[in-house]
C-alpha cells in the first residue's frame, strides 16, 4: 500500500535525465515519439501492480521476473514513461510503440538515483551499518542512545522501522518501510520513509545495509555521514557467487556511498582492514577502528566482568578509560554497543554524555534475548544466529554464564547456502553439551535432508523435526545452572515450508511451554 505524504513533487523528463547523467541525445530521442516527450510524473515504481496515472515505470531485469514482461500492465494502469535496460528499446517499441522511454546501463541504480526527485526530504544525519552479524543491534543501540540524549531518531532494518524520542512517530507512522521483509528496503519505500521522518522532524537515522541491498544498488540514491562494518564471515553464498563478491558488495558502501569528510568505523578483525583504510583515506574519509582485545582500536574494550544480568565493561575511547555497567550479556553485545557509541559520537555528541545512558540500553528483540527461566532454574535465550560465526559467538558467550550444561536447539534454512550446514553442525558439536537439530524455514527443500547435512558433522545431535517439540523436549531436561539457546529465528514469527507458512515465534513457544511446566509443578 502506498501512503500519501504531505508533499508530492511532480518531476519532468528533463530532471530525470539530468539526475541520471544521460546525454542530450536521450532527450532528442524522446522528441521523436508521437506521445508527449516531456510529461510530468507524479510517482515512480518498479512494480506494475503499483503503477498509477502519470507514473514512471522502471523495468528491472531479473532471472525470475523481468520487468519488461510487465510494461503493458504498467501502461494499462497509467504509466506514461519507462526506464529500461540498455538494448531493450526495440522490444519496448514492439510492445508499446508510442511510449516515451530511456535506456540506462543499470535500471536498479537508475531507480535509486531517481527516488530523491520524488522524495526530496531526508534525515540530515544518516549512518549505515553493514557486516555479516550485528547490523540490527548497532542500529537499535544507536537509535536508543540518541533518544536518551533527547534526540528524535529512527532505525531501519530487519526489525522494520523503530523510532526514539518522538511520541508522534510511534503513534502515527502509517506504513512499514520494509514491506517485502528486506533488511535493506527497496529504494522507493526507503525514500518515502526518509521523507516521512524528515517531515516530522526526525533528523537522525541508523540504517542496516545488507550485501543484497548494496549489490542491487538500493542505497545509491542517498549518502551517509557515517558507516560501520561490524564483521565478515561466510553468509549469503546462495546469492553471492563467492566470498570475494560478498566482500565487494559491502565495500560499495565505503567506495561510493560514504560522504567524503565522513567517518568509517571498522572492526579490528576485518581481514581486509588495511585496504579499506586506504580506500577511505583516499576519499577524505576519517577512519576509526573498534573492538575488544589486541590490536587495540581507536575505540576498544579493555575488560569485562560478569555482574548480575549484565556486565561491567571497561572501554578505551581514544585512549580515555571509563567503566560502565550494561544490562546485556556477551562480549559481542559490548562490541555492538561500542560501535553505536562511535556512531552517536560521529553525529557530534561527546562520549561523556553518551556514556551516561549506557545503563538504560534495552535488549534487541531476538538477539540473545532472555526468554525465561525453567521451573528447575535453567535459563533460556533466543537468538537470531543463523550463520556459523553468529552461532559460535552466541554459544561461546553463553558458556561463562552457564554453571551446568549448555543446550542448543537449531536448524538451517532451505533454499540458502547449503555449505554452512556442516560448519554449523561442527560448531554445535564443539560448543554445546546437548544438541537438538530441528527445522528452520525449510522452504522448498526436504527438511529431513537439511537436518541430515547438519547431523553429519554433529554426532551428538538428536533429530526432532517439529520445532515446537524440539524446544519442549530441551526445556523439559533443563536443570539448575543449565542454559538453553534456541537459535536461528530470533524475532521471526513464521515457519516457511514448501506449501505453507505457519505462525511460529520461538519466544512465544518458549513462554507457552514454560507456563505449562510451571502449572505441572504447582501443587
Amino acid at each position: 500500500m502506498v501512503h500519501p505524504l504531505s508533499t508530492t513533487p511532480r518531476v519532468s523528463w528533463a530532471q530525470i535525465l539530468e539526475k541520471l547523467g544521460l546525454p542530450e541525445e536521450a532527450i532528442s530521442e524522446l522528441s521523436r515519439v508521437s506521445e508527449p516527450a516531456t510529461p510530468v510524473f507524479s510517482s515512480l515504481t518498479s512494480s506494475s501492480k503499483q503503477a498509477t496515472p502519470e507514473s514512471l515505470f522502471f523495468a528491472i531485469p531479473g532471472t525470475r521476473f523481468d520487468g519488461m514482461a510487465f510494461v503493458q500492465e504498467a501502461h494499462r494502469k497509467g504509466a506514461t514513461g519507462f526506464v529500461i535496460q540498455k538494448g531493450q528499446k526495440d522490444l519496448l517499441t514492439q510492445t508499446l510503440p508510442k511510449s516515451p522511454s530511456v535506456e540506462v546501463e543499470d535500471v536498479r541504480q537508475a531507480l535509486a538515483l531517481t527516488c530523491p526527485l520524488f522524495f526530496p526530504q531526508a534525515p540530515s544525519y544518516r549512518a549505515a551499518i553493514t557486516g555479516t552479524n550485528g547490523k540490527t543491534s548497532v542500529a537499535h543501540f544507536t537509535r536508543h542512545l540518541l533518544g536518551a540524549l533527547g534526540v528524535k531518531a529512527a532505525s531501519m532494518g530487519t526489525l522494520g522501522l523503530g523510532t526514539e524520542g518522538g511520541k508522534e512517530a510511534h503513534d502515527s507512522f502509517p506504513f512499514s518501510p520494509l514491506e517485502g521483509g528486506l533488511t535493506t528496503s527497496d529504494p522507493v519505500a526507503l525514500h518515502r520513509c526518509f521523507q516521512w521522518l524528515a517531515e516530522r522532524g526526525i533528523q537522525h537515522c541508523a540504517l542496516e545495509a545488507s550485501s543484497h541491498g548494496l549489490d542491487q544498488k538500493r542505497l545509491d540514491g542517498t549518502s551517509f555521514q557515517t558507516a560501520v562494518w561490524t564483521n565478515f564471515s561466510r553468509d549469503h553464498l546462495d546469492y553471492h557467487p563467492s566470498l570475494q563478491h560478498y566482500q565487494e558488495a559491502k565495500e560499495h558502501l565505503f567506495r561510493h556511498l560514504l560522504c567524503p569528510g565522513g567517518r568509517a568505523l571498522f572492526h579490528t578483525t576485518l581481514p581486509h582492514l588495511q585496504a579499506l583504510r586506504d580506500v577511505c583515506r583516499n576519499r577524505g574519509i576519517e577512519v576509526w577502528t573498534y573492538g575488544a582485545g589486541r590490536p587495540m582500536g581507536d575505540l576498544g574494550i579493555l575488560a569485562t566482568t560478569l555482574q548480575g544480568d549484565g556486565q561491567t565493561v571497561t572501554f578505551s575511547l581514544l585512549g580515555q578509560e571509563v567503566s560502565c555497567w550494561i544490562p546485556l550479556q556477551g562480549l559481542f553485545q559490548a562490541e555492538n554497543i561500542l560501535a553505536a557509541i562511535g556512531v552517536v559520537h560521529s553525529f557530534g555528541y561527546p562520549f561523556t554524555q553518551i556514556l551516561e545512558h549506557i545503563h538504560t540500553l534495552p535488549p534487541v528483540p531476538g538477539r540473545l534475548e532472555g526468554a525465561g527461566t525453567s521451573p528447575s532454574g535453567g535459563k533460556v535465550y533466543v537468538d537470531y544466529a543463523h550463520t556459523p560465526h553468529a552461532l559460535e559467538t552466541a554459544l561461546t558467550h553463553l558458556r561463562p554464564h552457564t554453571t551446568g550444561q549448555l543446550h542448543l536447539v537449531f536448524g538451517c534454512g532451505g533454499n540458502r547456502d547449503p555449505g554452512k550446514r556442516g560448519e554449523m553442525g561442527r560448531i554445535a558439536q564443539t560448543h554445546a553439551d546437548h544438541v537438538w537439530v530441528t527445522d528452520d524455514n525449510p522452504r522448498d527443500e526436504d527438511p529431513a535432508t537439511i537436518r541430515a547435512s547438519i547431523l553429519a558433522t554433529c554426532p551428538k545431535g538428536q533429530e526432532i523435526g517439529d520445532r515446537g517439540k524440539a524446544i519442549a523436549h530441551a526445556l523439559s531436561l533443563l536443570a539448575s545452572g543449565d542454559t538453553l539457546l534456541v537459535a536461528g529465528k530470533g524475532h521471526e514469527r513464521e515457519q516457511i515450508g514448501r506449501e505453507r507458512v505457519d505462525f511460529f515465534d520461538d519466544r512465544a513457544c518458549v513462554q507457552a511451554i514454560l507456563d505449562s511446566l510451571r502449572e505441572e509443578n504447582t501443587p
